[in-house]
């Protein structure tokens, strides 16, 4: 998944990305961009350029415009010939314009409009995002225990430490039962096919309650999954768009620790676990703020456009039950 930028935003934001790309052609022991794209892509439409294994920058020549590609900071963009003499102005006086660049990057300018109310609400109401890790059972969600949970309210104080909550199964009842009485949405990542039902099954609660919550839930999962037909892990998205992955190698990891943690009581095995989810929640949240800014994603050469009304349809609709039982287990995402 890469985030299609202009090249009027990409000068508007921080990003490692004119940095990635002047060392590309510095190393070619060219002086200029411009030089680098007459002489060495002279007979070549298409390059890639690899770091340890992988490719880190490619370039393509279309018939009227450039397109660039940073596999490091997950950009796309397409120039055109005006555009391509813009960057090469831009980055012949890259030192000027890095003394003057105080650009916020993607994920500071989201953090910073939240903190100032201006994405606190969908649709006029507040939301609330939430994570919770369990005692994984593949063969069943109604014997999946549940371990903790971590969610952040949207209404809340937005200061530099943003207030986050924690339930753990002594209060679980009581934070479910606030769940199904207000009137927001309930926003989180695959929780309509899992987080929901084991909150719903560890409370002794019923398939009534359940439709409710997910009545409420946006389920970013879903939105991508419906919108590009693709099941993508959180962590893979949350690099991607906001430059932010998860804490531990995976969910099993996290499991490992709690039982560990039941067996010793060795509270720093704890506060892994709980960082863990607390984190979750964070790259939840940024994905969302940057959906709800921007209106597409890019995937493999495909561009995904949707309108605000699509995505809240998109990230309601469960997909068909025989697909749902094919989903990954609950830590990949």
């Amino acid at each position: 998944m890469f985030k299609k930028l202009t090249l009027d935003q990409l000068f508007k934001i921080k990003t490692n990305f004119f940095k990635n790309l002047k060392s590309i052609y510095t190393k070619k022991k060219y002086t200029t961009f411009s030089e680098f794209i007459k002489h060495y892509l002279k007979d070549l439409n298409e390059v890639y350029f690899l770091e340890w294994g992988d490719f880190s920058f490619k370039i393509e020549k279309k018939e009227n415009w450039l397109v660039l590609i940073d596999n490091k900071e997950k950009i796309f963009l397409e120039l055109t010939n005006d555009e391509i003499k813009a960057l090469h102005n831009f980055l012949k006086n890259w030192k000027i314009n890095q003394q003057r660049n105080e650009n916020l990057t993607i994920l500071q300018k989201l953090l910073l409009q939240f903190r100032q109310w201006q994405l606190n609400a969908i649709n006029w109401k507040p939301f609330i995002v939430y994570d919770i890790e369990t005692i994984w059972n593949t063969d069943n969600l109604k014997n999946t225990k549940f371990a903790i949970w971590y969610s952040i309210i949207s209404n809340e104080n937005h200061s530099n430490n943003l207030k986050f909550r924690f339930i753990s199964e002594k209060n679980l009842k009581k934070f479910v039962e606030f769940l199904l009485n207000f009137d927001w949405y309930i926003i989180g990542y695959n929780q309509i096919s899992f987080d929901n039902p084991v909150i719903i099954y560890n409370t002794n609660l019923w398939e009534q309650e359940l439709e409710i919550l997910n009545k409420k839930s946006i389920d970013l999962f879903l939105f991508i999954w419906n919108l590009t037909g693709r099941r993508l892990w959180l962590d893979n998205v949350s690099k991607a768009l906001v430059g932010i992955k998860k804490t531990l190698s995976s969910w099993l990891e996290g499991e490992k620790l709690l039982r560990e943690y039941e067996k010793t009581g060795e509270k720093k095995l704890l506060e892994k676990v709980k960082n863990y989810c607390k984190n979750d929640v964070k790259m939840t949240l940024w994905v969302l703020l940057y959906f709800l800014t921007h209106n597409k994603i890019f995937i493999d050469g495909k561009e995904y456009e949707y309108t605000f009304n699509q995505f809240l349809k998109l990230a309601s609709s469960p997909k068909d039950k025989k697909e749902e039982k094919k989903q990954e287990i609950k830590w990949l995402f």
